[in-house]
């Protein structure tokens, strides 16, 4: 059998790029941001808590009348900012408990609109955060 030289060159090409590429796929360092030794991935901050107030610190409202709670969020990070999917809450007489003997209403935006007179008490929670309670006089 007789070889040429273009079947040699062919060989010799071949086993050149194998040998290119198997030197480049080992070792060595990457200065990419995803391959450099000791990278950690940067994790969304998570809410701790969450505080809530009213306007003006009021602690009462008129029946028929409106008081608007802000929510504030403290993260993981340390920073403060708006609470991711807040959900408003009111207790009142329909608790059952003789303290919370008001009722009132809170829509999605935190605003209270008082309805009968006595106490309630607001709250606001995202996920599994729970703020701290506050109590407002329906008068």
């Amino acid at each position: 059998m007789h070889r040429t030289k273009s079947s040699y060159r062919a060989k010799f090409f071949s086993l050149l790029m194998l040998a290119v590429l198997v030197v480049s796929g080992c070792g060595g360092s990457s200065d990419s941001e995803y391959g450099q030794p000791g990278a950690t991935a940067i994790a969304e901050p998570r809410l701790q808590n969450i505080t809530i107030a009213a306007a003006g610190d009021a602690d009462s409202v008129n029946v028929g009348q409106t008081l608007t709670f802000t929510a504030t969020g403290k993260f993981t990070d340390g920073s403060v900012g708006d609470v991711p999917n807040i959900q408003w809450s009111v207790q009142g007489r329909q608790a059952g408990s003789g303290e919370l003997n008001g009722e009132a209403s809170i829509n999605g935006s935190g605003v209270l609109t008082g309805v009968g007179s006595g106490t309630v008490s607001v709250a606001a929670t995202s996920g599994s955060v729970r703020s701290n309670e506050v109590r407002i006089q329906v008068r």
